[in-house]
């Protein structure tokens, strides 16, 4: 049972949670777990660099440790370095921030634009559907004319020879036109 219990990564994290603290950004925590491997082994990096630093102390007092960031073991030797060392890691975090800031605003404007091409070839795409169907409608209206008139140059036609029918012959004699 105690064998399982120390290969579960959510246990390793709560350990590291309750000895260390987690300090840094969701993305830097998880950088770090995935370059170092688990929970674990980020947990026994940091026991081994804080057990070297055990019995170190500065000449004011100050007990020496490592940072409190997770994944960086730089010894901090005094109140004013921890705090300047922090100091560094927020610094990186904000600009981190600013980036992904920067980034994100880029993001929405390419998307704006993509969005802006879109609607613009979409109506440009409805335009000519639009030409396309209006051409479509002036020819049929025009064979429509010709039909028309064709139409009326028969029944003029009949009109003017009702008397007059053609005679089927082969293809050898011509066609003859007989009154009756």
């Amino acid at each position: 049972m105690c064998r399982s219990l120390a290969h579960e990564e959510m246990q390793w994290k709560h350990v590291f949670h309750s000895k260390y603290g987690i300090l840094g950004d969701k993305d830097d925590i998880e950088k770090t777990i995935s370059k170092i491997g688990s929970w674990r082994n980020l947990f026994c990096e940091k026991y081994y660099s804080e057990k070297a630093l055990k019995f170190k102390y500065s000449a004011t007092g100050w007990k020496h440790r490592t940072c409190n960031y997770v994944g960086c073991y730089q010894v901090v030797r005094s109140l004013e370095k921890q705090i300047k060392h922090h100091q560094v890691h927020e610094l990186r975090s904000t600009k981190k921030q600013d980036r992904q800031e920067e980034t994100r605003k880029r993001k929405l404007e390419k998307d704006a634009r993509q969005e802006e091409t879109r609607k613009r070839k979409d109506a440009q795409k409805k335009d000519r559907q639009e030409e396309i169907r209006k051409r479509k409608l002036e020819k049929d209206a025009q064979k429509k004319e010709r039909q028309e008139e064709t139409r009326k140059r028969k029944a003029d036609a009949k009109k003017e020879a009702p008397n007059k029918r053609r005679r089927k012959s082969s293809p050898d004699v011509e066609t003859q036109v007989v009154d009756v």
